[in-house]
């Protein structure tokens, strides 16, 4: 165990599959000398059976041979002749054949030598006892005594050979068999040991290895659940290097996380606004020290008491309904509540903002709630002054600005070069303060949904030149150039507010393209959206301006520093279209200066 500790990790599980491997060469290797008998014994099994067969053809041939020359006798026909030779040629071409087994068996080779000199005998005595016979018909019955004496005497020697060689070969095979069987038991014991003693070693080393990681994982795992519930970690393992490392990063992971979760916590806590989640029931699960502040109680209190009890009791079924509907969405949803005010306070109740997003995973509708009680009152105070600016300021200025034109005009008398050039100036400015006025209260009305859009069927192209028309003298007079490009297209929207939208961009356009450039307007239809675009080739308008000139009150640097306009046309064309279910944008044109892009539904609904 402490060699595996030692090796560590990555090298325990090479040794643990290397060292199988290398007992399989080893074994491998001690079947190959048994394997190697098995085939040597094999092949002169075969070697002998073969030989056998040979030597038994051989004695059958030799056997015809005789009893063709005891049928030819001394004198052969022709026919006769011809047997005799072809049965010698047969004799002779097995003995060839035996004769190839001879090799280094000594034994074997004297008795392949043997049955050769019988064979050679028989042949020598045929054509020595025919020679004689041609000598004198006078010694016929001498020569085939002699004739059949001799052939007898040669086959019978030849078959003794015969015998005696297969004698021997058959005491060779037995021995080669005993051999055989010897070397395969050899071989199978050999095998089995094999086998059994490369699981044993395999199961060894594999239960070592299990044991010498299991400890180390179980640790590690407990430190694990330790970390989700929040428990104090087991001491830093002092054992293999990986698991050592992992379990120090683990202990690393876990201070870093408990400094996180300090932070947040004491941010949470810090924080004036209440920050709580809320069961399905609508009761408080946790909740931060805002409570107090808010509801007079302390958090722990809290705890399992219904949300409704805190809130004014008209907007008790209304917070139900909404909350209830922001547990059906995956998106974040902001409501408006009022909250009981605590005892002693001036008022009964708090404006309060609740910001509420369902987890699906944890079931908690988790809350942000801010009070507002600040923000209703400045609300307040900007729509008294957009009533006092309707009655009080904007009547009054309509009243000098006509009068201003009947001075000018020369109605209450002549009047003088410089009086005039004083008398534009202030029409001048105060045609510039009614605009200011006049967009102010379009910008309230339209933030708080108070100018409600009257739709009709409404052609692009008739949109788009009455708008040209409004800004023609301002055209005419920077010397400018407008195309306008598109289909043949109708809407459905507020032809009056969507012309106070198309108004703004060109005279923005036409503030800001130099002396003889040129403007264009082009729209489309893309699947159910118009897209209308305003093209100037004015200077542009940088990238940090693009994100805030929508917004009230924010102009380019370029503008501001000319100050120009009241900052707010580009506000009330961003509600105009957001009115219509749209949006508003701008970019680079792609020649030269700013591209502004109103993106409407075709119907709305």
């Amino acid at each position: 165990m402490s060699l595996m500790n030692k090796l560590g990790l990555e090298k325990s599980g090479t040794l643990l599959v290397s060292f199988p491997l290398i007992c399989q060469v080893i074994f491998v290797i001690a079947l190959f000398f048994p394997l190697l008998n098995l085939q040597s014994n094999i092949s002169r099994l075969t070697e002998s059976a073969e030989l056998i067969s040979k030597t038994i053809s051989l004695m059958n041939h030799t056997m015809n041979l005789g009893y063709v020359a005891k049928i030819n006798g001394p004198r052969p026909t022709e026919d006769g002749m011809l047997r005799e030779i072809k049965a010698i040629q047969l004799v002779r071409a097995q003995m060839s054949e035996i004769r190839r087994f001879a090799g280094e068996d000594r034994h074997r080779t004297l008795m392949i030598d043997g049955m050769a000199t019988g064979i050679n005998a028989i042949i020598a005595d045929l054509d020595t006892t025919r020679e004689e016979f041609k000598m004198g018909l006078r010694h016929e019955r001498k020569v085939n005594s002699k004739y059949d004496k001799s052939v007898r005497n040669a086959i019978r020697y030849m078959l003794n050979s015969a015998d005696s060689m297969l004698a021997a070969e058959e005491t060779s095979i037995a021995d080669t068999e005993q051999k055989t069987q010897n070397d395969w038991k050899i071989l199978n014991s050999t095998l089995i040991a094999a086998i059994v003693l490369s699981t044993l070693i395999a199961f060894a080393l594999a239960a070592i290895y299990t044991r010498a990681i299991h400890m180390p994982l179980k640790h590690l795992n407990a430190n694990c659940r330790r970390i989700l519930k929040g428990e104090e970690l087991l001491p830093v393992l002092n054992d293999r290097e990986e698991f050592t490392k992992l379990d120090e990063l683990l202990h690393v992971i876990t201070i870093a996380m408990k400094k996180e979760q300090e932070k947040e916590k004491a941010m949470v806590d810090n924080t004036t606004d209440l920050i709580c989640s809320l069961n399905k029931d609508l009761e408080f699960l946790r909740a931060n020290k805002s409570t107090s502040a808010f509801f007079d109680i302390e958090p722990d209190e809290i705890v399992g008491k219904s949300v409704l009890e805190f809130l004014t009791p008209d907007d008790r079924k209304l917070a139900q309904e909404s909350l209830k509907t922001a547990m059906n969405t995956e998106r974040s949803e902001s409501f408006e509540f009022r909250v009981l005010a605590r005892a002693g306070a001036e008022k009964s109740f708090v404006h309060t903002r609740w910001s509420c997003l369902f987890s699906q995973q944890s079931q908690e509708l988790f809350a942000v709630v801010h009070d507002i009680d600040e923000e209703k009152v400045i609300e307040g105070m900007k729509q008294d002054f957009v009533d006092m600016v309707s009655h009080d300021l904007r009547s009054p200025l309509s009243s000098m600005h006509v009068a201003l034109d009947l001075i000018a005009g020369g109605t209450y008398g002549e009047v003088g070069e410089e009086a005039k050039k004083e008398l534009e100036g202030a029409r001048k400015n105060l045609h510039r303060l009614l605009e200011f006025v006049n967009d102010l209260l379009d910008f309230q009305k339209l933030k708080h949904g108070k100018m409600e859009l009257e739709c009709s069927n409404t052609n692009v192209e008739e949109l788009v030149q009455s708008a040209v028309d409004l800004v023609k003298p301002a055209l005419e007079a920077k010397e400018l150039q407008i195309k306008t490009d598109g289909q043949d297209l109708s809407i459905v929207a507020d032809a009056k507010k969507m012309n106070q939208v198309l108004t703004n961009l060109l005279a923005n356009a036409i503030r800001h393209t130099p002396k003889s450039g040129e403007i264009s307007v082009q729209w489309k239809q893309t699947d159910n959206q118009l897209e209308i675009s305003v093209l100037d080739t004015g200077p542009g308008i940088a990238e940090a301006d693009r994100k805030r000139i929508f917004e009230a009150f924010e102009q380019t640097t370029e503008s501001a520093r000319r100050s120009e306009g009241t900052g707010l046309g580009l506000a009330i064309c961003k509600l105009i279209c957001d009115a219509h279910n749209g949006s508003i944008s701008v970019g680079n044109s792609p020649v030269k200066g700013s591209k502004f892009t109103i993106t409407i539904p075709v119907a709305q609904v």
